[in-house]
């Protein structure tokens, strides 16, 4: 999150909640349905999870956005 604020020059909150929903794009999501194709449980369960690790990394994005002023 650091390198987004010095590239753009904004901080705060919503930069924090951009960045994090990037990172969960990129990085999480795409994890959590190969994860998800490869497991035997319903599909359901994978659902939960990226929303899970959405809430979550959002609210890290939030809290260090914070910090970020």
């Amino acid at each position: 999150m650091v390198y987004s604020a010095f590239a753009t020059g904004t901080t705060g909150v919503m930069n924090g909640l951009e960045t994090a929903f990037w990172a969960w794009l990129g990085i999480s999501l795409t994890t959590t349905i190969i994860g998800g194709a490869m497991e035997t449980r319903d599909a359901k369960v994978m659902y939960i999870a990226a929303g899970n690790r959405l809430i979550t990394l959002l609210a890290m994005g939030a809290v260090l956005g914070l910090f970020m002023r």
